[in-house]
Parts: structure tokens; sequence; C-alpha cells
């Protein structure tokens, strides 16, 4: 993983960082595992790290490559202050934030899929913003296969929002 980690950073990625690793798992190449462990998390979380003071906090921000590493933790309310813009936002019927929502995101083959999931006890409708334009929003029901368009959709901000049904623990 932190191998992979450190790829992503070399290529353009902001990658937050908290913890590091004290070992790798398995004793399988045990010796040469650690070593190579050693090696990437001294570039990852050694060296010269500069400060950044913004609205949202301050942080901890070293370049590597193309990308950014980010000394954690941090908070989601925080990372707007990195220039890093949220995936997913949820908002209740009067533009509040919604609590009591789970969701997922992944890309397939160029696809996003997003799975978002009501964690309450009642019905809900919500307006959703995702970081992703520039496609044709469809909605799948897990539990009958159905696939519907996205009607009440528009592009704002460089964001998709669209207004969704989620039916209570669902």
């Amino acid at each position: 993983v932190a191998k992979k980690i450190l790829e992503l950073a070399r290529k353009g990625a902001s990658v937050i960082i908290t913890e590091e690793p004290e070992m790798t798992t398995g004793l399988v190449e045990y010796n040469q595992n650690e070593f190579q462990l050693k090696k990437i998390t001294d570039q990852l979380w050694q060296g010269k790290f500069e400060t950044l003071t913004t609205p949202a906090g301050i942080f901890s921000i070293k370049t590597i490559g193309k990308g950014r590493i980010i000394r954690g933790p941090i908070l989601s309310e925080s990372l707007e202050g990195l220039d890093l813009k949220r995936d997913f936002i949820a908002f209740d019927k009067s533009g509040i934030p919604a609590k009591n929502i789970t969701w997922t995101h992944r890309n397939m083959s160029g696809t996003d899929i997003y799975f978002i999931s009501n964690q309450s006890e009642t019905n809900r409708e919500l307006t959703l913003s995702l970081r992703s334009t520039g496609r044709l929003p469809e909605l799948f029901n897990p539990l009958t296969g159905d696939i519907t368009p996205a009607v009440n959709r528009q592009i704002k901000d460089e964001r998709t929002e669209l207004s969704i049904r989620l039916s209570p623990s669902g």
C-alpha cells in the first residue's frame, strides 16, 4: 500500500497521511519487505514539510513529484482549505447538510458509481452534489434492478446536482 501511495503522489495525487506504519504484515520475505517499507515511509513521512495556514486550519504539506503529501488528521470540512473538493455532499429539503447518509464512490471503466444509503428510519428527499460532470446520471434500485434516468439534475459550480428520494434504512 505504501508503495502505491508514493506512486500516486509522484503522478500528481494529493495524499493525506496520518500515522506512519511500523511494520509489514506476514513473514514471507520479511527482512526485504521491512527494508522496502522503511525506504518508502522515509520518503512519505520524513523530510521538509511546509506549513500552510488557511481559514480551515493549519496543514503540513510537502511536494513529491507532481503531487502533495499532506499530514493529517484532516476533517472533511478542512479539505476545501487544501483546494480539495468534496466528492459527495447531501442536503435535505431546507438546504442543510444531511445527516445519517452513508455513501461510497468508485470509478469502474470510466463510469462513476455512487452507492448512497439512508441510515434513518424515515423517508428522505435529498439533493446530492457530486464531483462529477459531463455524464448522464442514472438511478439504480438494487432491490428491483430498475435503472431510471435522473430527471431532476443540473450542473452547478462544476458539480452534478440531482434530487432523489430514499426509503427508510435504504
